[in-house]
């Protein structure tokens, strides 16, 4: 009879805690994504599917992950909206 063990071994548990932090940057990963895709839809009017494509384009090209693409997407809108706020101020 197999006993139970109730405490899982050291390795286990750091092979669970990479798991756990690989999915949390993936998770992440795809939430600046979304929000990226989200900014090239309302700014130029694509569906869903064009924003992914044109983001996947770009990583492509320039040899650089999505995410970086996404994060440059969000900052450049920040920036640009920075920019239009000073306008509205002066």
């Amino acid at each position: 009879m197999n006993a139970i063990r109730l405490t899982p071994a050291a390795a286990e548990v750091e092979e669970l805690r990479r798991e756990i932090e690989k999915l949390t940057q993936k998770l992440a990963a795809r939430r600046i994504l979304e929000r990226a895709k989200g900014i090239l839809q309302a700014e130029f009017g694509w569906t869903e599917e064009e924003a992914y494509l044109h983001v996947r384009r770009l990583s492509r090209q320039n040899r650089t992950p999505m995410r970086e693409i996404a994060i440059n997407v969000i900052e450049s809108r920040e920036v640009g909206s920075a920019g239009q706020e000073e306008r509205r101020a002066n």
